[in-house]
């Protein structure tokens, strides 16, 4: 399990891919991607990934909530795109019944994280740094940045390698990957 983070546009999601690609050495991958189309800026998000992946052999499968659920249909190699977009699915709820806030997810996605580790060969997981830029938020926007950082933390120590990316390059933070 590999956890790759970095700020925006900091080429993580790329870096992922293609570490991917040479971690399954021409296996079978599945691209499990957690991002909604509910938004115009969303969408284009989405189609600049899937353009990139064009040829790479990626299996899409679009999973906004309990990946756990997706364990059983995936290959033995998986990409994770993108865990605060996972924790944010789960936090923020705005159904018929209204908005639901839901700050104790973190636990449960990590045990969902686990459950779909065990089932791969590889996983490799993409992240966002917003840790670090100091500002202070609305209650609900500190609980989300307080549970994704506690689940981040929580990946960190279990998974075998983790990488920060800054600027396009890799800086190896933990272990060592072998392709």
């Amino acid at each position: 399990m590999v956890l790759v983070v970095g700020g925006a546009s900091s080429g993580k999601s790329e870096y992922a891919e293609t570490l991917l690609m040479k971690l399954s050495k021409g296996a079978p991958k599945t691209y499990l991607a957690t991002m909604e189309s509910s938004s115009d800026a969303a969408k284009t998000r989405i189609k600049n990934h899937v353009r990139r992946r064009e040829g790479r052999g990626f299996d899409l499968l679009e999973q906004e909530k309990n990946i756990s659920s997706a364990a059983d249909i995936c290959h033995k190699n998986v990409l994770l795109e993108c865990l605060p977009t996972l924790v944010s699915n789960e936090m923020f709820e705005n159904g018929p019944d209204g908005f639901k806030f839901h700050p104790e997810v973190s636990d449960r996605i990590f045990e969902d994280v686990m459950s779909l580790n065990e089932s791969t060969d590889n996983l490799v997981i993409v992240s966002n740094d917003v840790f670090s830029d100091g500002k202070v938020y609305d209650e609900m926007t500190e609980k989300y940045i307080s549970g994704l950082g506690e689940l981040s933390c929580k990946i960190a120590a279990r998974a075998d390698a983790v990488v920060y990316m800054t600027a396009g390059l890799p800086e190896m933070i933990k272990g060592e990957i072998r392709c």
